[in-house]
């Protein structure tokens, strides 16, 4: 049985959210509200993999959410699950952020203090840590990011630290998230390779961490179920990392190639990506903040959420690649 039966999911159309949702229906003892932006399309999701009469659907946007729509948004619950935010827009301003991370974050909190709401579980990012290199990095590290995205998730996380009479407050930093539904850096990973345009920089030693995001559902109902009152800061991904060959490598079997992924040494490619932007720009199928990415080291400790919740993945990353790739097919995004 979950503590607090009644429980909000924000976001619950999202990549994570999906599959929250999805995992709590796989459970009993408990009652659903879901937020969406449009609970039209909302229903069409859900109804593939659920008796809409189980759940509650909620239809209220953020940016124009007033406190009156917060309060009764959380009104009843036991707990609220809090994964809506903006994400993956590079080129939005800082502002759009505050609006749909800081502000909703403050309101919900509020709100559900109000409501004497028992359990807030928060979503964060291991984005906090900033863009790297970091290797294996505990959740008492220095906050360091820096990006609009960063910055929104620092200052939620700030409300999350004022006094509260809610009983047991969450803050989860995940790791990359991946999955069906995925707009993130993997997607574009996987379409990068499935057109057969990657290049291995140098022998590909780099870490990631990852979490598949049906394991990072069950991380967080894992914290309902096992963590006590109190407040808590962690980390949540795979806990081994993979190196971005073998990352590499997985997606190229998992979406049927065959042969071997062509490497170049990285000061090679360097000076192959400048040749050629002068000559025929976007050309090669990286620039320079990609390699950037690709040859920095981000990878988080998650041992304190193995030992508090005895979190373990379910998922092998090639299945979980899989499922990700049969989405995007299906989608007609590879």
């Amino acid at each position: 049985m979950l503590n607090g039966n009644h429980i909000l999911v924000t976001g619950s159309t999202g990549l994570i959210g999906q599959a929250v949702v999805y995992e709590l229906l796989t459970k009993n003892g408990y009652r659903l509200r879901l937020q969406v932006r449009n609970a039209k399309e909302a229903r069409v999701k859900f109804n593939k993999f659920t008796d809409l009469n189980r759940v509650e659907i909620i239809e209220c946007d953020f940016t124009k959410c007033s406190d009156l729509d917060s309060y009764n948004l959380t009104k009843g619950c036991d707990t609220v699950i809090h994964l809506a935010g903006l994400v993956h827009k590079p080129s939005a301003p800082y502002q759009d952020y505050e609006l749909l991370n800081v502000r909703a974050t403050d309101q919900l909190f509020t709100s559900a203090q109000s409501n004497e709401i028992s359990t807030f579980i928060f979503l964060s990012s291991s984005v906090v840590y900033g863009n790297g290199p970091f290797s294996s990095v505990d959740e008492d590290a220095p906050l360091k990011g820096e990006t609009p995205y960063a910055v929104s998730k620092i200052n939620c996380e700030q409300i999350l630290e004022r006094p509260t009479n809610i009983g047991r407050v969450v803050n989860l930093r995940p790791a990359m998230v991946f999955g069906e539904g995925d707009r993130g850096n993997l997607i574009k990973l996987i379409q990068t390779i499935s057109k057969k345009r990657y290049v291995q920089i140098g022998a590909g030693k780099t870490l990631k961490s990852l979490i598949y995001s049906r394991d990072l559902a069950k991380a967080i109902i894992g914290c309902m179920d096992k963590l006590s009152s109190g407040r808590y800061v962690l980390n949540v991904a795979n806990p081994e990392a993979i190196s971005m060959k073998n990352l590499s490598t997985e997606i190229w079997h998992a979406l049927g190639h065959n042969g071997k992924i062509l490497s170049i040494p990285e000061q090679l490619l360097l000076a192959a990506l400048k040749i050629t932007d002068k000559v025929m720009p976007g050309r090669l199928p990286v620039n320079e903040e990609q390699i950037s990415k690709l040859t920095t080291e981000t990878t988080l400790n998650v041992y304190k959420l193995a030992a508090m919740t005895d979190f373990h993945p379910t998922f092998t990353l090639g299945a979980a690649l899989r499922a990700e790739i049969k989405w995007a097919r299906d989608q007609g995004l590879i």
